[in-house]
């Protein structure tokens, strides 16, 4: 036997395969060996040198129709309804993967053909509701760029366009949220934060990070690090300051806004090759609240990140019933932006009735952080909000990421 070259070489295999198949050898005989060898040789050369293109999807279907004598009402059952077995029959709507599913499994069509693509497999059936993802504030988000049909055409094929983002996120996080499985722990004032819209910003966190080039994390973050990065709350451009020293240190900083019904403030959890990624989404808009908010992010790093394998979901206005892993993450924040030794609840009481924006702007100078932080801590230990509101650096984490939130 030797390999098959040109076109001689393959007719006179065919030749001798024919002769061989005549001879109906028995198995494991010399002859059946050949036949083998021989199968194989024309297989290769036949995939190759000869190229078949693929039937038109459409032109299966209806291939299969006129074998069985199937009318379109037939149809319905795979496709979904009459409208919709009209639409896909005449070009108008392309087969959702629901639907080549059906096919393939109640009409025995092939999956390549109905994929348009040589050996391609159909995806197994998941538990996931594809409608259930925020499929319009996505699609604002430019998640579906090449799009351009209905809502209702979309959630059809939310699959085909959600799997591939959600493929990125299962197979670069540790720990991806997902329905019914997995190892997140979510901190929410609701009971009922909408899990689909939490999985889309991870999804999107996660797409960044895998993008975004930083330092390797070679060292396990610290107090000392957590310190560095509240230093730099006194610069006006703190936050990108934080956001460069971070990646120099190997943590992804990720600016992405909120979902409707997420209450999310940020979330952190870990890349397969060990690093950080933190997820800010700006929720309040408020220089006090990027502060807190990130540090008590960066608090789950050096508590809890690299010994237990979770994602971390914050929404910051719950204040009751937090597990131990929230209550430890906000008592280091907390001392963090402002040391205990140096700082009381009954300083914020008194500010809190009594006190200039000179005084607070001194105060916090001398505590080298930003105002903001120092007003954000008074109304939070008094509970009164009425006073220094001009010093929280309302709507300046959005204008100073502007370019980070498209």
């Amino acid at each position: 036997m030797k390999v098959i070259k040109n076109e001689i070489d393959y007719d006179n295999a065919l030749n001798e395969l024919e002769r061989l198949i005549d001879l109906n050898p028995k198995l494991g005989s010399e002859e059946s060996n050949q036949l083998e060898i021989i199968s194989l040789l024309l297989e290769n050369y036949e995939n190759e040198h000869f190229h078949f293109d693929l039937p038109n999807p459409i032109d299966a279907i209806k291939f299969v129709m006129e074998q069985r004598d199937l009318k379109q009402v037939d149809l319905v059952h795979f496709i979904g309804s009459r409208g919709k077995v009209s639409e896909v029959l005449s070009g108008k709507r392309d087969l959702s993967l629901n639907m080549i599913r059906r096919l393939h499994e109640g009409l025995n069509i092939p999956a390549e053909i109905l994929l348009k693509k040589p050996d391609a497999k159909i995806p197994e059936d998941t538990d996931i509701e594809w409608t259930q993802f925020p499929l319009n504030e996505l699609r604002r988000r430019g998640w579906f760029e090449s799009f351009s049909g209905s809502y209702q055409a979309l959630k059809d094929c939310a699959e085909e366009w959600i799997a591939p983002k959600l493929n990125i996120l299962t197979a670069n996080c540790t720990s991806p949220l997902l329905p019914r499985m997995s190892n997140a722990r979510i901190r929410s004032k609701t009971k009922s934060p909408d899990i689909y819209a939490l999985i889309a910003w991870q999804c999107r966190v996660i797409e960044k990070a895998i993008s975004n080039k930083i330092a390797s994390y070679k060292k396990k973050a610290s107090s000392d690090l957590l310190k560095q990065i509240r230093d730099l709350s006194v610069h006006q451009s703190g936050p990108l300051l934080a956001q460069q020293v971070l990646a120099d240190n190997g943590i992804h900083l990720i600016i992405e806004q909120h979902f409707k019904k997420t209450y999310l403030d940020g979330g952190v959890m870990l890349l397969n090759n060990g690093a950080p990624v933190i997820g800010l989404t700006l929720r309040m808009n408020r220089l006090d609240n990027f502060w807190f908010s990130l540090m008590h992010e960066l608090a789950h790093i050096v508590l809890h990140l690299n010994d237990n394998n979770f994602t971390f979901f914050d929404d910051l206005e719950q204040l009751q019933d937090l597990d131990g892993f929230e209550m430890e993450a906000d008592s280091l924040a907390s001392d963090i932006l402002i040391p205990k030794n140096k700082w009381s609840r009954s300083k914020s009481l008194k500010y809190s009735k009594s006190g200039s924006f000179d005084e607070i702007e001194s105060l916090a100078t001398s505590l080298h952080i930003n105002p903001a932080i120092l007003v954000g801590r008074i109304h939070f230990e008094s509970d009164t909000y009425e006073r220094y509101g001009k010093l929280l650096g309302k709507k300046i984490p959005k204008t100073i990421f502007t370019e980070q939130l498209h």
